[in-house]
């Protein structure tokens, strides 16, 4: 969604991961303000309260998390480098948010060439990434 300006201050019940398409995304805080470009990502943890400001034509794309988990441990707002894995993650979750993983379902039982037809990536693709990104491989 394009975002020009800024936003009021506000806080979230959740954590949000932050990225921007296009343009940079800053976001300030009490603490200081942190900036993200396209190849990075911002983490706002659940009940900071920031405002974010645009520069340039912004294309923002956000993913939320429940207060419960917090998978990078970080207690402060951070710049994160965008993986390949996570850039998807940001592109497809807002746009479907029907979509169910593995991770969502423990009992989903389909296999990694299931989950790739459905993630257009090929097995070989998929089993890469969940080595390099998650330091396992698929079946663990």
């Amino acid at each position: 969604m394009p975002l020009l300006g800024t936003t009021d201050l506000h806080r979230h019940d959740g954590h949000q991961i932050l990225s921007a398409g296009s343009g940079v995304l800053g976001a300030i805080t009490d603490a200081g303000a942190w900036f993200s470009p396209a190849t990075r990502a911002l983490w706002i943890p659940a009940g900071t309260a920031h405002h974010w400001r645009a520069h340039g034509h912004l294309a923002v794309h956000m993913l939320g998390l429940p207060a419960s988990e917090n998978p990078l441990s970080l207690d402060e707002p951070t710049v994160l480098i965008v993986s390949p894995l996570l850039r998807e993650l940001l592109l497809q979750c807002p746009a479907n948010p029907t979509i169910t993983t593995p991770q969502a379902d423990p009992a989903d039982d389909r296999t990694l060439g299931a989950l790739g037809t459905e993630a257009w990536a090929s097995e070989r693709t998929l089993s890469r990434l969940f080595r390099s990104e998650l330091g396992m491989m698929f079946p663990q």
